[in-house]
């Protein structure tokens, strides 16, 4: 099937263009706090970057009405869908009694693995990583997704205490 024009979406958001006082502003976001929750912290630079830029991103298509509501509901639904069935592999492997670092390897691994598969795509012809990368951590940081097996609970109380 030929692409057409309307397929492909620009990239209208750099890797530099992250301000430096983005990263001062989402050190406290959610999607941080349960990247530290399962050890990935030479990760949380690069998450910040591409949940900024997706996120940017994101707000000047819909802007220019390059996408619209439900073409980002239908993806945002995909990811969450896909990790679902990731995170109850990962829960059933883990069983009733793993210990605490067990459960951080296992969050970890499946934050590899989450951000790592880009079979869904916003549209067929954008495959820019950075996009779902930053999609799943805007996910998270809206308590949709999560790495950590406790994750909703602790979600929630961080959700409570900045909106509290």
């Amino acid at each position: 099937m030929a692409e057409s024009a309307s397929d492909r979406l620009p990239t209208l958001v750099d890797r530099e263009n992250f301000p430096a006082e983005a990263e001062a502003e989402l050190a406290d976001a959610c999607f941080v706090h349960q990247l530290r929750r399962v050890g990935a912290h030479r990760q949380l630079n690069r998450a910040m970057v591409d949940y900024y830029r997706a996120y940017t991103q994101t707000v000047a298509w819909l802007e220019d009405d390059l996408i619209d509501l439900d073409e980002l509901a239908r993806f945002e639904g995909n990811l969450a869908d896909a990790w679902q069935r990731e995170f109850d592999w990962m829960l059933d492997d883990l069983g009733e009694d793993a210990t605490d670092r067990e459960q951080e390897q296992a969050g970890k691994a499946l934050l590899r693995k989450t951000l790592d598969q880009t079979r869904y795509r916003i549209r067929e012809a954008y495959d820019e990583a950075f996009f779902s990368r930053g999609k799943h951590h805007e996910l998270a940081d809206r308590g949709r997704v999560g790495w950590h097996p406790d994750f909703e609970a602790r979600a929630k109380s961080l959700i409570r205490a900045a909106h509290g």
